[in-house]
């Protein structure tokens, strides 16, 4: 074969692969994103019902088995699926069968995490994961048309979008766009008008899915695209973040919150017959995200707990704890401390803040060197308790609590007037003088957003520390830690940081850098450092 016919086969074949991309991947996505088909419409909108009508009862074991299909079941196998209550999800008994059965059917909530923790607004989960044997129907939720049909595996899988026009929300009407992801089969076509409880597809495992089941998800009109996500992987790369653990410390949670629906509290408020919504209402999201005392991940997920080797590295040189085992509240009425935040004290009349004393109470335990810290922290008016006096040392720290207690530990003054302004900060709030102030010192960046309510990896608290201290930061000339290269993005931070307090890397040992921080951990990482860097 000449090499005239070699290059005109592969000029075929590549010409063939650009059309069936350009197919399937390209025309799909113009046909939901763009066009929208918004000269189709669709009956009006008259209620809701549930994607999903039936479930396995999952206490039977041999219904769990992922590789087990609906039409594997018997019909007595089923049971109607259970209703979305967080605070059951959260809150309820586990020795409750029926709590068993409805954390196993919802495993991953809405704003959640991938922890196996059901707490709402924990992380930047903008669905309701919905666990169901593959081949289970899938129905619309309402009336709609279907803008999007897509059946090429792609990360989220195969899956539908279907717009809902002039449906009711909040005393007014509004579009919505419903999604369902990870399906084995797709059964409409984009463009077509369809009625609730209209079959869309069946379950499936597609895309990044490691069980079977129905990613559903409402959007807002106003989001960029549909399926709406709250960040790209190039943004995460950029800050040290892979998928799993930008969900899990929030990354992008003002956007999703932004651009999204709770899409259970959305089908049982519009469900016939509905009383009431028996999901957390959203116009309580805010204090639930800001709260410091929120219930504390579950102490059995592995991958959130410090590995063995890691404690006996670190704990040589005084920076983290032993995780505590007991949560005995002490009482130090010795010491004072302020409230929760600076935005929440008191002010004179310069409007300077009012430190008014207080004793405080301390899950750290009792005549550990942790508790010790917290008592010399809180006295130097470096953290604060709750409005009760309490003060949480297990609970990961946001962004806002973070950068105030690095902005406290550092003596930094306030702005007199906001020059920057963040968009997810109110210019009422104190907080944005502070966050000025960083601005114009360098320590922050003039992004569009804060995200005050997102979790901090170590890496980012201690790329943080080092900002705020003004660190050199020369290249490192080797690799830091078995996980921490030369080359990563916050690899001068953490060897900076190494250095100031002779803490000895080791290539054969972890760092961790993308796991989320404790309340612990930060405190002991603020006191170790103003005790051996300055």
């Amino acid at each position: 074969m000449s090499t005239l016919q070699i290059k005109t086969i592969w000029t075929i074949n590549l010409a063939l692969f650009l059309m069936y991309m350009g197919s399937s991947l390209v025309l799909p996505y113009l046909q939901g994103s763009v066009l929208e088909y918004a000269n189709v419409s669709h009956e009006p909108f008259d209620g809701t019902v549930h994607p999903i009508a039936l479930v396995p009862d999952w206490l039977s074991a041999d219904n769990t088995n992922k590789t087990k299909q609906y039409t594997d079941f018997a019909l007595s196998d089923f049971l109607p699926i259970p209703r979305y209550d967080i605070d059951r999800l959260q809150n309820g008994d586990r020795s409750d069968s029926d709590i068993v059965r409805e954390r196993y059917t919802y495993p991953v909530v809405y704003m959640g995490s991938y922890r196996g923790n059901s707490i709402e607004y924990d992380g930047s989960h903008l669905a309701v994961d919905i666990r169901t044997p593959i081949g289970t129907p899938v129905r619309s939720i309402a009336n709609g048309v279907v803008v999007k049909s897509v059946s090429v595996d792609t990360g989220i899988g195969l899956y539908v979008v279907v717009r809902h026009s002039d449906v009711p929300y909040r005393g007014d009407t509004i579009d919505l766009y419903s999604s369902y992801l990870h399906l084995s089969e797709v059964l409409v076509e984009a463009g077509t008008p369809i009625e609730k409880w209209e079959l869309l597809g069946l379950v499936g495992q597609t895309g990044i899915a490691t069980t079977p089941h129905v990613h559903f998800q409402i959007d807002r009109s106003e989001a960029p695209f549909h399926v709406y996500w709250p960040f790209s992987l190039s943004e995460i790369a950029e800050e040290g973040l892979d998928f799993f653990s930008a969900v899990n410390v929030g990354y992008g949670k003002a956007n999703a919150l932004a651009y999204t629906v709770h899409p259970m509290q959305f089908v049982h408020d519009h469900e016939e017959g509905a009383e009431r919504a028996i999901v957390a209402d959203e116009s309580v999201w805010a204090k639930n995200v800001a709260d410091t005392t929120r219930i504390s991940k579950d102490s059995a997920e592995s991958d959130i707990t410090l590995a063995a080797v890691e404690v006996r590295k670190i704990m040589e040189d005084g920076i983290f704890q032993e995780p505590e085992t007991s949560l005995d509240l002490v009482d130090t009425s010795t010491v004072s401390v302020a409230s929760l935040d600076t935005d929440t004290q008191a002010q004179d009349e310069d409007g300077e803040q009012e430190s008014a004393p207080r004793s405080f109470r301390t899950n750290a335990r009792a005549g550990s060197v942790l508790e010790s810290r917290v008592i010399a922290l809180a006295a130097e008016g470096l953290i604060h308790g709750d409005e009760t006096g309490f003060i949480d040392v297990e609970n990961d720290i946001t962004r806002r609590e973070a950068f105030l207690l690095l902005f406290r530990a550092f003596d930094m003054t306030p702005s007199e007037e906001v020059r920057f302004a963040f968009d997810d900060i109110s210019l009422a709030d104190p907080f944005a003088l502070q966050l000025d102030a960083a601005v114009d010192a360098g320590i922050l960046s003039k992004n569009s957003r804060f995200r005050p309510d997102d979790t901090v990896t170590r890496a980012e608290f201690i790329k943080m520390l080092t900002e705020f201290a003004d660190l050199p930061l020369p290249a490192p000339d080797s690799d830091i830690f078995a996980d921490v290269g030369r080359a990563d993005p916050f690899a001068a931070h953490i060897a900076a940081f190494a250095r100031i307090i002779d803490l000895d890397t080791d290539v054969d040992e972890s760092f961790f850098p993308h796991k989320t921080l404790p309340r612990k951990e930060a405190f002991s990482i603020v006191y170790t450092y103003r005790e051996r860097g300055e």
